[in-house]
């Protein structure tokens, strides 16, 4: 009877912070997402489509700058009564510097190649490394909230990084007229202030107040190094597509893709706060190596792959009939992308609840073996369905790319960490994960 009543606790703890983590998700969606027809009708597509690929840019130097470093300061503050944390924290910002000075090295000297195959203005690259280690910076800082189980804290601060990014986009766009420009150099200056906000607050609570150590600063390097080829290859083949748009159709067609990929995000924000809440969760139940938790695990997984499948379908139906009156009559093609955009977000977060099992074992280079394999075979059929559907054909290949990931990693996990998945049987756990 206690044991239920404490799995009873468990799960509303669970679904509390699932909750609170949705609502404000919620909000935070919500505020760019009622920002968006604004921009759409201060924005050509042609401009939207420039501010889309500063996007993709954004996703690729994101894995490069800081090694994913806030990824492995979610393990370490697990074992923070084993080592020093507050330095690992301080080597944690050693290393974006570090990795930043060195990325900005590689787009000063390569700075025509990259605008050449992009396709983005080259005088704006600069801004690229900038964002990249500010953002860097936020997601520890984020990432401490998280691990604390403080969803309230971390939800007003992500709050504050989405309320100042309208604020300054449309002072930018809207007031000032500065068009693509003006939507770049908000997102930039939004970020500065948020990670000087979030370093602020992590040096008020202790954590930076140590000096950093080359052996935290190489752990580190030596847990996020394999994530590269994981996330780089992620983005490669989830967000190259509005770069082969722009270059293979146009960069209106960009520009339209990158809207419809925008309204998408609210399939994204479901399946992400759910997991924000999960992954912590998911963690403990784990190293408690119950078969009857493991069970209830799965269970509860395939609950929600039926229930987030459901939500990407009638989204992916509903939303393409309002897009004229949601965005304007210049961005009504957009909807045609919507229900492939949809679902491949939908298989994304199946693909996080396979994944945190890789995560848990330190299977980093798993991932990336993963990633790069999807990375390397999806330009040639990104290309091809774009030559038969178009624009369309671009949306059908994220979906697929986003399926194969999550079945490999599902399969991957399977064998990292064995777990009930047929229901029928027990399985012996790992005896080191």
């Amino acid at each position: 009877m206690a044991n239920e009543v404490t799995a009873d606790k468990r799960l509303n703890t669970l679904l509390g912070g699932a909750a609170r983590y949705f609502g404000f998700n919620i909000l935070n969606a919500a505020i760019p997402f009622v920002f968006l027809p604004v921009m759409t009708r201060y924005l050509v597509p042609e401009d939207y489509g420039i501010a889309g690929i500063f996007l993709v840019l954004v996703g690729i130097g994101m894995p490069l700058i800081g090694l994913n470093v806030h990824a492995v300061v979610n393990l370490r503050y697990l074992e923070r009564d084993r080592l020093d944390f507050p330095a690992f924290m301080s080597s944690a910002f050693v290393l974006v510097g570090l990795s930043a000075v060195l990325a900005g090295m590689v787009v000063a000297v390569f700075t025509g190649p990259i605008a050449w195959i992009s396709a983005f203005p080259a005088g704006w690259l600069w801004a690229v490394v900038v964002v990249c280690a500010a953002q860097a910076v936020a997601n520890i800082a984020a990432t401490m909230f998280q691990i604390q189980l403080k969803p309230t804290a971390y939800g007003l601060f992500q709050t504050f990084s989405a309320v100042l990014l309208v604020a300054l986009s449309l002072a930018f766009v809207v007031t000032m007229g500065w068009g693509w420009q003006g939507r770049i150099g908000a997102q930039v200056l939004a970020v500065v202030l948020a990670a000087a906000v979030g370093t602020g607050l992590m040096a008020r609570e202790g954590w930076l107040t140590a000096r950093p150590r080359r052996s935290y600063v190489a752990d580190a390097v030596r847990f996020g190094l394999p994530l590269v080829p994981h996330y780089l290859g992620g983005y490669i083949y989830t967000m190259l597509d509005r770069m082969f748009v722009a270059q293979m159709i146009s960069l209106r067609q960009a520009g339209l893709y990158v809207a419809g990929y925008q309204v998408c995000q609210v399939v994204t924000l479901v399946e992400t706060s759910f997991n924000q809440a999960w992954s912590p969760w998911h963690y403990r139940e784990l190293a408690k190596r119950d078969p009857a938790a493991n069970r209830r695990i799965v269970v509860a997984t395939y609950a929600y792959f039926l229930l987030l499948l459901a939500f990407a379908g009638a989204f992916g139906l509903v939303v393409p009939w309002v897009m004229p009156w949601l965005l304007g009559p210049r961005y009504a093609e957009a909807g045609l992308v919507v229900p492939w955009l949809a679902l491949a977000f939908a298989l994304g977060g199946m693909y996080k609840m396979v994944g945190n099992y890789l995560f848990y074992a330190e299977r980093t280079g798993t991932l990336g073996v993963i990633t790069l394999t999807i990375a390397a075979a999806s330009p040639a059929f990104t290309y091809g369905l774009i030559k038969l559907h178009g624009v369309v054909g671009a949306a059908e290949a994220t979906a697929a790319a986003f399926l194969l990931q999550f079945l490999l990693t599902w399969v991957a996990a399977s064998r990292v960490h064995p777990m009930p998945w047929l229901l029928a049987r027990e399985v012996s756990l790992p005896h080191d994960t």
